[in-house]
């Protein structure tokens, strides 16, 4: 019947939508297996310990973050369990810079460092394997499981650090010695990683203001009189390490640093799409560290990410989402002659698609944590607000052709219009929506009259009547030189703009 047709529909279409997220994993699962396959050493008599990344010449103290790295791998006192510590963000952030000097700074502590890279499980056992061959002639045939056993039964007084522990799909338990002779620090952007030690986890996050405009300087090579500009770059660029270090080796070949946050605006795409140069502390651009973890994550989940990039980037509400898919993410009727435009069908097709016909808290749920596994959003404590870091909003944005990021605009529209209704007690759920509210170009909010209404009855129950005041003075003005405009060039009225403009007058 047609019930199931369209179940075994839905069903066909998720799987085709997700089938070339499954490819891209396979093949970049392989490609990780032959490269680990070909950095083998020659010989057994020549094998070394894996050397681990070098600090920066232009790495910028962060005090604060370092201070917690010790306090979880150098606790005072005897412990009960294995220190450990898990550096967990999203890429770009410069977890492995902050791994690799914290080593550095505290080598003397440890009998040995023992470096492992996690980007492929191939990589990782190849490596362990390294790190106990290296050890004499009588280890040469040594597995990686012998390694872990060595650490576990024999060694002491060291330290295993795994880097680009990434992918979701690898269980690093295996792997990791439980001794407490030793320690294990972790950098990943997978934040399941926390489960290996939850009390061990860092959040590596955005650069404190000092510290992001410190590393712009010294990447430009740079000394201005004032910050002021290149406090602007940096807040521009959402403090994060990456994105800032290109910036700076942009400049300072330019040499133009009044220059740079205007050229960002205009070429945003194609600077933080470059590839970093020669001599670079890093192998990838700020856009290219997103785009690999990105087209990985299921369908419903990038579109969700997709629609979050048009909202404020801070305290996004999981409400907006609940109340919207309760009410079938339909406009409020303001006025029985102002419906809703049957456009806005189309977009709440488009938002049920993702989010359902009705309300599946575990459904969305599953949403949210392939989203925050990524360390694409942070999740607050209590659960019900999500973040986003403004810089992947904008790629985001940049990833979208025009269609497309006008389509999801709308669909931002219509997801906070399906959430806005008049106010019955408290009105502290509509102040959660106000910043993103704010977020949809007046342009894009006005294009009809009932979504109008809408927002002015939302602003009212705010008592923002400076809002609602500029809403329907621009509408206004817009329906004025739409009619004006139609006018002279047909001669004649238009019947809808008329009735539109009497109901904004009606209101004002």
């Amino acid at each position: 019947d047609k019930n199931n047709y369209q179940t075994v529909l839905h069903y066909l279409r998720d799987y085709v939508d997700n089938a070339p997220v499954e490819v891209k994993k396979k093949w970049v699962k392989e490609e990780k297996y032959r490269s680990a396959a070909n950095e083998e050493p020659a010989s057994d008599e020549t094998v070394l310990p894996k050397s681990r990344p070098p600090v920066s010449r232009n790495y910028i103290e962060r005090n604060h973050v370092q201070i917690l790295v010790t306090q979880k791998l150098l606790p005072d006192g005897p412990v009960k369990h294995q220190p450990r510590c898990i550096l967990h963000g999203i890429g770009g952030a410069g977890k492995t810079q902050l791994a690799t000097n914290w080593i550095q700074e505290n080598e003397a502590r440890f009998t040995r460092v023992i470096f492992v890279d996690a980007s492929s499980q191939g990589q990782l056992e190849m490596d362990l394997e390294r790190s106990i061959r290296c050890l004499g002639p009588e280890y040469t045939k040594k597995t990686w499981e012998d390694a872990v056993a060595y650490l576990d039964h024999k060694d002491q007084g060291w330290l295993l650090y795994i880097d680009n522990a990434d992918s979701p799909e690898l269980d690093l338990r295996p792997y990791l010695p439980t001794s407490t002779h030793g320690k294990v620090l972790i950098t990943t952007r997978n934040a399941e990683c926390i489960n290996y030690a939850p009390s061990g986890a860092v959040l590596v996050g955005a650069l404190e203001k000092s510290e992001a405009v410190n590393l712009l300087h010294a990447v430009a090579q740079v000394a201005p009189v004032s910050d002021t500009e290149s406090l602007d770059i940096v807040e521009e660029l959402g403090m994060l390490a990456l994105a800032i270090t290109q910036a700076g080796a942009y400049i300072r070949q330019t040499r133009r640093l009044s220059a740079y946050l205007g050229t960002l605006r205009k070429n945003r795409n194609r600077l933080l799409s470059r590839k970093p140069d020669i001599g670079s502390d890093y192998t990838s651009s700020a856009y290219a560290a997103f785009d690999l973890s990105f087209h990985q994550l299921p369908n419903s989940t990038q579109k969700f990410l997709r629609l979050c990039a048009f909202l404020h980037h801070s305290l996004i509400p999981l409400s907006l989402f609940e109340l919207s898919t309760m009410s079938g993410f339909t406009t409020y009727t303001v006025r029985i002659s102002c419906p809703p435009p049957e456009s806005d069908r189309n977009f709440i097709s488009k938002l049920q698609e993702i989010f359902g016909e009705t309300w599946d808290e575990v459904a969305f749920q599953e949403i949210v944590n392939s989203a925050a596994q990524a360390s694409f959003i942070n999740v607050s404590t209590d659960g019900a607000f999500y973040n986003i870091h403004p810089l992947l909003q904008m790629y985001i944005q940049d990833s979208l052709g025009a269609a497309d990021k006008g389509d999801f605009v709308r669909m931002a529209l219509q997801l906070l219009l399906g959430a806005i209704r008049p106010a019955e007690g408290s009105n502290a759920p509509l102040w959660h929506l106000l910043p993103h509210a704010t977020r949809i170009p007046r342009s894009v909010l006005s294009e009809n009259l009932a979504h109008i209404l809408a927002f002015n009855g939302f602003y009212d129950d705010l008592g923002n009547w400076r809002a609602c005041w500029e809403l329907l003075e621009y509408s206004l003005e817009r329906d004025s030189r739409k009619a004006r405009r139609k006018a002279w060039q047909h001669n004649v009225g238009h019947e809808q703009t008329r009735r539109g403009t009497v109901a904004l007058r009606s209101i004002k």
